[in-house]
């Protein structure tokens, strides 16, 4: 997360590849802001009760502000619990401030 581009043989997109995290406004020098929000992102996973980044699988890179076909998943989902036998592209929404984890029934990304 956070690079914009797949390494893993699993990948998560916050708000789409290449998108500026909300939050950044803009001004994500270098990508610096939109790659530490992403730390924020999984540190949120963690607890399990608080917050389930839920996740669309994508045919291809979901990137920000194109419509990508992707398609909610109930296999995996972002973060701590992800499932580590998938592989391929997926897409997770966030919101501007934290907390992080978005309403659970959209997975839609968040303007910037």
């Amino acid at each position: 997360m956070g690079i914009g581009i797949p390494v893993c043989q699993a990948n998560y997109f916050a708000n789409g590849a290449g998108a500026v995290q909300p939050g950044c406004f803009n001004l994500d020098l270098g990508g610096t802001c939109s790659h530490l929000l992403v730390i924020e992102y999984f540190k949120e996973s963690i607890d399990r009760d608080a917050c389930t980044f839920k996740v669309e699988k994508c045919d291809g890179i979901p990137w920000a502000g194109e419509d990508n076909s992707c398609h909610p998943t109930n296999e995996t989902v972002m973060g701590e619990y992800a499932n580590t036998k998938l592989t391929g592209h997926f897409l997770f929404g966030t919101t501007r401030w934290p907390p992080y984890c978005p309403d659970q029934q959209s997975t839609t990304p968040a303007e910037s």
